[in-house]
């Protein structure tokens, strides 16, 4: 979808700000095929599953992680080049021994991020039977390494594609899913989707027919470059974008709410804006914030709240600060435990599968705390 639908998918900018800065028993999905609600009597009840990204630019923040709250590690990213080839594979796997080891000894697959952020990419890679070809082959190569638990597809195009390009996207998922299986049984294969694909770039009910699970855009609501400030990952109260309007239209396609996981964000953005009002016009394009302080330069949305007092927005629940007076206003919005704690509810509330943390490494412990009492309440 292109910037102009105020949809914009975080990953392709803090990867442009990376490169500026510097056991199955993880699955998703019952093995057979089952969801929750179809648990007998006595059984245990609903478990929300956690997935949790990982940015190769963070380094050896992984150290810090509590393991134990996780069903599956994102390994964020292997982007691809318009040859089908992968452009940067981040030093994997020999670089990450230590996290691959920590994760195996926690029984927690990685499953590794393939992104393609770029348009020209996309269209390169998908007109082309041999590049999509050699793609599948690279893919393949690197989960043929007992370290890698499945393949995650991270491919965010925000303009108007063909048919035939967007079927050619399909049908390389489920290649690749196929071929992933020829190599081993146990490997996994997800897609990112966008929370409202307005220009149909995506076949969403084809794409999740061909995975084993799917990762649902829930952040990004408000994004950097936006003409408005507001929440990032609102459950309601912000018409068109909010998780109750997202969950309608996937609803709508026929995907199964028990292999939706909704991702949810461990920072914020700061923009200067016309007036102090929630929802007030940006006037600038805003500033990354992470929760907790996780990058040098970047401001803790945390500590500004604390500094300047956190207010809370009655309809979404969202945590958010405001500075500033009449000559210069400037609101911070972020997420926080309270707000999460109340996604984490609406996850279990409507039976999803669970949540795609983004990224780990910008939270704190009590983030943790949160995500610890959601899972085992």
């Amino acid at each position: 979808m292109s910037r102009s639908t105020h949809f914009h998918l975080l990953p392709a900018f803090l990867f442009a700000l990376a490169l500026s800065a510097c056991s199955q028993d993880g699955s998703v999905t019952p093995e057979d095929g089952s969801s929750a609600d179809d648990a007998p009597a006595g059984a245990s009840p609903f478990r929300m599953q956690a997935a949790g990204y990982h940015p190769a630019w963070m380094g050896d923040a992984w150290t810090t992680y509590d393991f134990e709250l996780l069903d599956v590690l994102f390994f964020f990213d292997l982007p691809v080049s318009a040859d089908g080839r992968l452009a940067d594979r981040q030093g994997w796997p020999h670089a990450w021994v230590g996290l691959i080891s920590e994760a195996q000894s926690h029984n927690v697959p990685i499953h590794l991020t393939v992104s393609i952020l770029d348009a020209h990419v996309f269209h390169a890679v998908f007109s082309s039977e041999e590049r999509v070809e050699e793609l599948i082959g690279d893919i393949t190569d690197l989960a043929t390494s007992g370290s890698v638990g499945g393949i995650h597809m991270d491919v965010e195009v925000f303009e108007p594609v063909t048919p035939e390009l967007r079927g050619a996207y399909t049908r390389f998922v489920a290649e690749l899913r196929s071929r992933l299986r020829g190599v081993r049984a146990d490997l996994e294969l997800s897609v990112f989707l966008a929370a409202l694909d307005v220009s149909d770039a995506y076949d969403e009910a084809a794409l999740a027919a061909v995975s084993d699970f799917v990762v649902v855009q829930g952040y990004d609501l408000h994004w950097l470059t936006g003409d408005t400030a507001g929440p990032l990952s609102p459950i309601r109260g912000w018409p068109g974008r909010s998780w109750d309007t997202i969950l309608a239209r996937y609803d709508a396609l026929g995907i199964g709410r028990d292999r939706m996981l909704f991702s949810v964000p461990y920072y914020g953005y700061e923009w200067p804006t016309e007036g102090p009002e929630p929802g007030a016009r940006t006037e600038a394009v805003g500033a990354l914030t992470t929760f907790a302080p996780a990058l040098a330069g970047v401001p803790s949305a945390r500590d500004a709240a604390q500094v300047h007092g956190l207010r809370r927005d009655a309809a979404s629940g969202s945590p958010w600060y405001l500075t500033g007076d009449s000559t210069a206003w400037r609101q911070g919005w972020f997420e926080d435990a309270e707000s999460l704690g109340r996604k984490y509810d609406f996850v279990k509330q409507e039976r999803l599968a669970g949540v795609a943390i983004f990224p780990l490494s910008y939270g704190d412990q009590s983030l943790d705390s949160t995500l610890r009492a959601a899972r085992w309440p």
